[in-house]
């Protein structure tokens, strides 16, 4: 059998980047360097349509959702490129694909880190580093409930019309037709 694999698991508000740059060296200084790294933090306000939404909502999900992750990514990439190795995972979300009602500041920020992903994906190309991005698709979750009973028929139409229309045949879903 080979060698334990540490796992430590921290808490920090990742919208601060001195505490998630602090937690690091923290972790570091307790086990050696980061090997791989999660970037799973987000808030996800479906309470406001876009033209009724405070701006603070706004400022509050992308520093979470978008600069947590870059955050989390500045404080563990630079030194796993530096020793040739390691992981990042970062939770995106369905929603970084395609936007839904009442979640215009939710999939804007899951759209930011899709492209922040794919951009340090090529980036790391060659050192020995690799990232990945997962993206979960709609699932029945006290926020996503919280969408449908606001929006019902929205959420209906965005459901029927455009998310079974992403997922294949085989799945249960249908093929999406051009003319919807």
């Amino acid at each position: 059998m080979g060698p334990r694999a540490q796992v430590l698991a921290l808490q920090a508000d990742v919208s601060n980047y001195n505490e998630v740059r602090a937690a690091v060296s923290d972790a570091e200084r307790q086990h050696g360097p980061v090997d791989v790294v999660f970037a799973n933090a987000g808030i996800s306000p479906y309470s406001a349509l876009f033209v009724d939404g405070d701006i603070q909502l706004w400022e509050d999900v992308n520093r979470v959702n978008y600069l947590g992750v870059v955050y989390t990514l500045r404080a563990v990439l630079p030194g796993m490129v530096q020793r040739g190795s390691g992981h990042a995972v970062i939770t995106c979300s369905i929603v970084g694909v395609c936007g839904g009602p009442g979640g215009s500041a939710y999939a804007a920020s899951k759209f930011a880190v899709r492209g922040l992903a794919d951009s340090i994906r090529a980036e790391l190309l060659g050192t020995g580093v690799s990232l990945h991005l997962a993206c979960p698709v709609w699932s029945d979750t006290p926020l996503a409930r919280k969408a449908v009973q606001q929006w019902p028929e929205l959420c209906k139409s965005f459901y029927e019309n455009y998310i079974t229309g992403l997922m294949p045949a085989e799945s249960g879903g249908r093929v999406h037709d051009e003319e919807h």
